[in-house]
């Protein structure tokens, strides 16, 4: 195989979405100089090649595209976007979750849907049943606002949350993860408000973010797919 088209492919690969050697390591059991010179180009038999298939696939590409689409100036595209998918999350009450730094496949994007930047997570638990139920496949827009202890002089602007008010996101509260329905709910005092996470499942009891809660809103839920089987 031609040793600097693997590698150049490799880089425009990198262009579109970061991964590691480390991650592709332990996420495929192949060992890391196997992993660094297949990425170099350096394929030189039948398992290499095995491998070299391997890698394409893990990170969300055809071998078709891998092969034949023609080189861009810009990151290559496959014929359907392709997200990382980080994991579970859990709809149920709250549990501790550490995240996981590198996804652990990649998956379509929701049809039609050019957003490079999406992720998708999967559901565990029926908090938010029948809405989202187990082993649905969520996909959400990244979010990165944080919600500190409460100052009541000084209350972080309920404007803040108001695009993603009535959503359902996914929400790490005190280092615990879980999957809500956010609903801001005004307090006597104009300027100042509560967080709400609400289960759609009468059986699971709502959260509010008290005055000494942490909270870090990760994604909102833009869809959904739910397997027949």
């Amino acid at each position: 195989m031609d040793a600097n088209f693997i590698r150049e492919r490799f880089a425009e690969i990198a262009k579109l979405r970061k991964f590691s050697h480390r991650w592709l390591s332990e996420s495929l059991h192949i060992n890391r100089y196997s992993i660094d010179k297949i990425i170099d180009g350096d394929v030189r038999n039948g398992r290499d090649e095995a491998r070299l298939r391997q890698i394409i696939e893990k990170l969300g590409y055809t071998q078709e595209w891998f092969f034949k689409a023609p080189k861009s100036d810009g990151a290559p595209l496959p014929d359907r976007l392709k997200i990382p998918l980080y994991g579970d999350i859990p709809a149920g009450n709250p549990a501790w979750f550490d995240g996981n730094p590198v996804p652990e496949a990649w998956v379509d994007s929701p049809p039609g849907v050019a957003n490079k930047h999406l992720f998708a997570l999967r559901v565990r638990g029926q908090s938010m049943a029948p809405r989202f139920m187990p082993n649905d496949l969520l996909y959400l827009e990244p979010l990165s606002i944080r919600l500190g202890i409460k100052d009541p002089e000084r209350p972080m602007p309920r404007l803040t949350f108001e695009r993603i008010n009535g959503r359902v996101v996914a929400v790490m509260v005190d280092g615990e993860a879980s999957l809500k329905q956010l609903l801001i709910k005004s307090l006597r005092n104009p300027d100042d408000y509560e967080l709400h996470l609400l289960p759609l499942n009468p059986e699971y009891s709502p959260v509010v973010l008290g005055q000494n809660s942490t909270a870090v809103f990760q994604g909102a839920v833009i869809g959904l797919y739910r397997s027949e089987s």
